[in-house]
């Protein structure tokens, strides 16, 4: 009978008590949006029309008088709404392209130097840096027919929206692509074996993953983290095809440009390194 002087245990025992399966952060937090919009929305519907009774005056009371004074207007980028994929999906492309590319050359010249086919190469004078650039541009084809069949995929398979250029899109996950083949020759040119280099590739495939922001915003990791990553191929790249997909941003913002100025700094150490190892070992 007296709402206004209610004890603490009163509003306790009417209180609804939620216990969650917090194992699922992504589905528990648009549980509990949920739970708290529908809320607020019977708040608003009970005072329209339950005001009077509820006011010691019999006044109506305006509804809105218990919403939220926070309102989240329309994002800058983004949407209001966004999905855990779109935030996903750049990175995961990324790092299927520079995986995939290891694999297209990892082995190349270990074969052909178990089988011979490297010393009849470089006696019928070719050099190392034509064989390597050779087996480069082979390879190439392949990965840009990968790269095509992904980006359909993700695109009309995922529903992944693009906001960019396709184009600019498309260059960079090609350039990730040539820095993953240009790993991969450079542990052809170093392992002794096919059983060695894919147990290094794999062995830097899974780290290169988890700490270049892909699955895990690079805010969220510790700051002596952050800076190991910042030190790998995919991080920048990977910022770079979000601020491409998800703001729609060209070569001519900072953060874009620099994912392409690390991706082929990268490209062209990478593979200066494994014709360097190559001439060597020789």
């Amino acid at each position: 009978q007296e709402p206004y002087s209610a004890s603490n245990a009163t509003i306790t025992n009417a209180s609804v008590h939620i216990r969650l399966d917090m194992s699922n952060q992504q589905i528990d937090l648009v549980i509990q949006e949920d739970i708290a919009a529908a809320y607020q929305c019977f708040i608003e519907r009970l005072l329209a029309e339950y005001g009077p009774f509820l006011h010691p005056n019999n006044e109506s009371i305006n509804p809105f008088a218990v919403s939220s004074p926070i309102e989240i207007g329309t994002p800058i980028y983004g949407e209001l709404h966004p999905r855990f994929t779109d935030f996903v999906a750049p990175g995961i492309i990324i790092a299927v392209a520079f995986g995939m590319s290891i694999g297209l050359t990892a082995l190349s010249v270990i074969i052909e130097r178990k089988q011979g086919l490297l010393d009849r190469t470089r006696a019928a004078g070719v050099s190392y840096l034509e064989i390597l650039t050779a087996l480069a541009l082979t390879q190439l084809c392949v990965l840009m027919v990968q790269i095509v069949l992904m980006l359909i995929i993700a695109v009309e398979g995922f529903e992944v929206k693009t906001k960019g250029s396709v184009a600019l899109l498309f260059v960079l996950v090609i350039l990730q692509g040539m820095v993953g083949m240009s790993y991969g020759l450079l542990l052809s040119a170093v392992c002794e074996d096919e059983m060695s280099a894919i147990v290094v590739a794999m062995g830097s495939i899974f780290p290169t993953l988890l700490l270049s922001g892909i699955l895990w915003p690079l805010e969220g990791m510790p700051v002596w983290l952050r800076y190991i990553s910042y030190c790998l191929p995919n991080t920048y790249a990977a910022l770079a095809l979000r601020d491409i997909m998800g703001k729609g941003w060209s070569l001519t913002h900072f953060d874009v440009g620099l994912g392409f100025i690390i991706t082929i700094s990268w490209l062209a150490v990478l593979f200066l390194l494994a014709w360097t190892l190559l001439r060597r070992r020789a």
